[in-house]
């Protein structure tokens, strides 16, 4: 603890307009929740856990917390809190409070010199003169929401935002009733826990997108990743207008975007392997290696097509890779189609009806699909592949389709 303290960790969960005044550390205990301290929260192994005090809350963090996707964060105005005390110990002191709702929140920290912390605390708590009727119903949705955030609870926290915000803005332009003096200030909270809420969500799209890449399902990677970023941009335009703090949203933005990138280039790269593997092998396998190349890339064209953040390099590159794979499955396919087709011939030549048709089968499949994908793309004559489909049906006897 010092004199002047830099909020470090703290910083993105500060107001602009608001001042660290004390800040307390531990790397081990984290915060303590509950009389009996049962639902405690432990900061990972490198990490740690943090009690600042403001000019106007108490902001407890653990950063990166054990059994956790994401850091715990809870503060709570002075106003709010029922009751506090300072324990100092042989070698650790120990900061509980409880709020007027009933929470109990136990912090241990190493620093010894804390008699300020003490005064600070006596003075900031019992100055506030106990939380008043005008705050009652604003702080209830910040506590809830709070909690919502910490359990991940996204369903609840977001049916519980409009009523909140719109208490704010009652209280804000009710001129006859009562005002609530520092509504702007609870707004701000407010704002801040729907950014940290869009922070938090995204950060479990990027553990799960970052899951997905590393199991190798690249294209949910890819859009798990694109879900993480719609949320941190989402987070980042909310500390924007609101001018709060950004820092968490940014970083979460580079994150996402960079497993999404990594997720498409290994989708191009496995396509680009199945796509220069059909050189080789029989007929069947060059088919069978050009078909999952050509689905690749198709899969790929789905991702990025009409995305807002995929580059027009990534889908010019789909696009000609994709013209390239279809360019050589349609004439894979027609090869296939003659070697099935002299095959007919040659069993047609000896009697052997049965098998004869069943190659006559086997090669219109492949000039099915041959003017199934010249058709559709610009590779391949559509009109003769469908002659040489109506000869093979004539000469035969199959079934019309």
């Amino acid at each position: 603890m010092t004199d002047t303290p830099t909020a470090g960790p703290l910083e993105p969960y500060l107001h602009d307009d608001e001042r660290l005044r004390h800040l307390l550390t531990n790397s081990r205990v984290g915060v303590e929740r509950g009389d009996d301290g049962a639902r405690a929260v432990r900061p990972g192994d490198s990490s740690g856990a943090y009690l600042g005090l403001t000019d106007q809350r108490i902001v407890v963090l653990v950063v990166d917390p054990v059994d956790r996707n994401a850091d715990f964060v809870t503060s709570h105005r002075y106003t709010n809190v029922a009751d506090v005390t300072v324990e100092s110990e042989t070698l650790t002191t120990r900061v509980e409070f409880e709020t007027v709702y009933g929470e109990t929140y136990s912090f241990t920290t190493r620093e010894s010199d804390v008699e300020a912390v003490a005064t600070f605390l006596s003075v900031s708590c019992e100055g506030s003169g106990g939380p008043s009727t005008d705050h009652d119903e604003l702080e209830e949705h910040c506590e809830a929401l709070s909690a919502y955030l910490a359990n991940g609870e996204w369903e609840a926290f977001d049916n519980r935002v409009p009523a909140a915000m719109e208490a704010v803005e009652s209280r804000r332009g009710d001129s006859a009733g009562p005002q609530l003096a520092d509504a702007g200030a609870v707004a701000t909270d407010l704002h801040c826990l729907v950014r940290d809420r869009y922070v938090l969500a995204g950060r479990e799209k990027v553990v799960s997108a970052r899951r997905r890449l590393e199991a190798g399902e690249l294209e949910q990677s890819y859009r798990d990743a694109r879900t993480a970023y719609e949320r941190f941009e989402r987070a980042r335009e909310q500390a924007t207008q609101e001018a709060l703090a950004t820092a968490n949203a940014i970083v979460g933005l580079t994150k996402a975007d960079d497993i999404a990138d990594t997720s498409l280039g290994r989708l191009f790269a496995t396509g680009r392997h199945r796509f220069a593997r059909a050189t080789d092998g029989s007929s069947e396998a060059r088919i069978d290696d050009l078909e999952a190349a050509l689905d690749i890339y198709e899969t790929v064209g789905t991702l990025v097509t009409g995305s807002d953040v995929a580059s027009e390099q990534a889908r010019e590159r789909a696009r000609e890779e994709a013209g390239n794979a279809i360019e050589a499955l349609v004439e894979a396919r027609l090869a296939s189609a003659r070697e099935a087709r002299q095959a007919a011939d040659w069993e047609q030549t000896v009697d052997n009806e049965a098998v004869a048709r069943k190659m006559a089968e086997s090669a219109r499949a492949d000039l099915d699909r041959a003017l199934e994908l010249a058709t559709a793309y610009p590779p391949g004559d559509a009109d003769a592949i469908r002659e040489r489909c109506s000869q093979l049906v004539s000469e035969f006897g199959l079934e019309e389709r």
